[in-house]
């Protein structure tokens, strides 16, 4: 069985061609968003603090004998549902580019418009991957120190960086949370832009 070539596969492929991003590229979409930052510092800045305020938060629950081993998890965690939350940001910078007015408010536009299908979807996905981590996290954390429970902050601090164990904890879950890391990079950099820009 024969494949057709690439210019006859589809006339729906066609219409969509693929562009590489270059050096230009990257310049000019920095050089944008310090523009949008200059503009509307106070608005980003306000929506910025929020969410590792929320990450503090969430640290400062489980810093606690029993949940302390879930600590790094949870808030490195919370850098996987990062494209969720750049969204809103997404949503700032059109309006600008657009002639729009905008305030920090406008940052949740996207749930509330033609954008909410898509964005809930994309956001259940990473919520997914989030718990796939806690949960990875959880197993290599109970396989390696496990056998030791409620331990102070001290102490389990000095058995990570001073136990076979606690190095082998590292490593592993520095692997483990670098191949969740690539999966939501690949899964997010186009989409939650474009589904915040198109109604896809």
């Amino acid at each position: 069985m024969t494949s057709l070539p690439a210019t006859h596969a589809s006339p729906a492929l066609a219409a969509w061609p693929v562009r590489k991003i270059q050096t230009a590229d990257l310049d000019w979409a920095l050089a944008e968003g310090w523009k949008d930052f200059l503009a509307k510092r106070g608005d980003l800045v306000v929506v910025a603090v929020l969410y590792p305020l929320i990450g503090l938060i969430s640290a400062a629950l489980v810093l606690n004998e029993a949940l302390l081993p879930m600590f790094f998890p949870l808030v490195t965690g919370l850098s996987l549902m990062g494209p969720a939350v750049a969204s809103g940001f997404y949503e700032l910078a059109s309006r600008r580019e657009l002639g729009l007015s905008s305030s920090w408010f406008h940052f949740f536009d996207p749930l509330r418009g033609r954008s909410r299908g898509g964005l809930i979807g994309l956001t259940a996905i990473l919520l997914a991957i989030f718990v796939a981590w806690q949960v990875a996290a959880g197993v290599i954390y109970e396989t390696t120190l496990g056998g030791v429970r409620n331990l102070g902050l001290a102490d389990f601090t000095t058995r990570i960086f001073t136990t076979p164990e606690g190095w082998t904890m590292m490593f592993l879950g520095n692997r483990v949370g670098f191949a969740f890391a690539i999966l939501t990079l690949v899964i997010t950099v186009v989409a939650f832009p474009m589904v915040v820009d198109k109604p896809v």
